[in-house]
């Protein structure tokens, strides 16, 4: 046997041998590649989804707060909440509100975002308080200090509510389906004339220095505070 063709095949088949170690080699780096991306903070492996639902858990001890968001590109996320109050004395209120989001330094809906929105609110038993009004005369005459100087009064008024904040917004886990979302902002609320400027009269004194008593807990509060989790789909 010509000894040429022999080495000439042992080459051969040392060249394919070779190759095929070199394909199967680049196959696991590109998987493990691949693995390790899918695992990243901000992970560009996976498709997003367009839409996603979401549950306010800050709420969950007196409120049952629903959002729903879809992404219109890279940047933009529109938006509408819901949510309904159950306990405490501002029990069946109800509000909504439209927002717009904006990313700014990763696609949309991760990273970091600015925000804003308009909204509706039906507010139930709010509780605001009246000062006695000093420069009636009437009022002036009385010096009895059993006499009080503050009363706090309840009242159902609709509002529209307007405000602005900032967040930070995640998705991952498995197909990147899983949500995440907190912010924090300022609400302001619009409360009606009939309330704010009203005068309360009692034992023929009248009260018309108005507080709206927006506490932290309040219906009303101007501090706008979400953690959500959610589904995409």
């Amino acid at each position: 046997m010509n000894p040429i063709r022999i080495e000439t095949k042992i080459a051969l088949g040392f060249l394919l041998m070779f190759n095929l170690f070199s394909a199967s080699a680049q196959i696991g780096v590109e998987d493990k590649r691949n693995a390790y991306n899918n695992r990243r903070f901000y992970a560009r492996t996976a498709r997003l989804c367009e839409n996603s639902v979401l549950i306010q858990l800050a709420q969950i001890p007196n409120a049952l707060r629903l959002t729903y968001e879809r992404r219109l590109d890279y940047r933009f996320v529109v938006g509408a909440n819901a949510s309904l109050r159950f306990l405490g004395e501002e029990a069946g209120t109800v509000k909504s509100e439209a927002f717009g989001k904006f990313f700014v330094n990763k696609r949309a809906p991760q990273g970091l975002y600015v925000y804003a929105d308009l909204g509706f609110a039906a507010v139930r038993n709010h509780t605001f308080d009246y000062k006695m009004n000093f420069d009636d005369a009437e009022s002036t005459k009385i010096a009895n200090p059993r006499i009080q100087q503050l009363i706090s009064r309840s009242a159902s008024f609709t509002s529209i509510s307007s405000g602005f904040g900032f967040g930070f917004q995640n998705v991952y886990g498995a197909g990147r389906r899983t949500v995440l979302d907190v912010a924090i902002g300022y609400r302001n609320y619009q409360i009606p004339a009939k309330v704010s400027s009203g005068t309360v009269v009692e034992n023929g004194l009248r009260y018309n220095a108005f507080n709206n008593n927006n506490t932290l807990l309040s219906t009303i509060s101007p501090l706008a505070f979400r953690f959500g989790m959610g589904y995409m789909f």
